[in-house]
């Protein structure tokens, strides 16, 4: 079902029709509440995951700016050319991995998140015939 959701633009609201079936009130409701709990996991796992994309790319920029300020420091100092290349791949590789994070992963799991909120915001309806 949730292959089938992801066409769907964001901004429809998506309900489920259960034809067929002769649900008590019990059922109906528990039915509708194990659904909503699925997709309102689902959802707070996506706001998870960009918490953790936030904070890895927040160490990432720490971590290159450091790095950079490192090497600026080497290279003040004689016969350190070694050290200094180092230090200056260092900075670019967790700098770019930051960019990575923040601009090509980061867009995916927004994307993912609004689907998630979509589906946890689904209603359920149940017809008989």
């Amino acid at each position: 079902m949730e292959e089938n959701t992801y066409y769907i633009p964001v901004h429809y609201p998506i309900v489920i029709d259960i034809y067929g079936c002769n649900f008590n009130d019990l059922e109906q409701e528990m039915i509708s509440k194990v659904i909503k709990d699925y997709f309102g996991l689902k959802l707070g796992d996506k706001i998870l995951e960009l918490k953790q994309n936030r904070n890895k790319a927040t160490m990432l920029l720490v971590f290159g700016m450091f790095s950079l300020l490192v090497s600026l420091l080497v290279s003040s100092f004689d016969d350190t050319s070694m050290l200094f290349q180092i230090t200056v791949i260092v900075s670019w590789f967790a700098i770019w991995e930051f960019v990575s994070y923040i601009w090509f992963e980061r867009e995916q799991m927004k994307k993912d998140k609004l689907e998630a909120g979509q589906l946890a915001s689904m209603s359920v309806k149940f017809n008989s015939k």
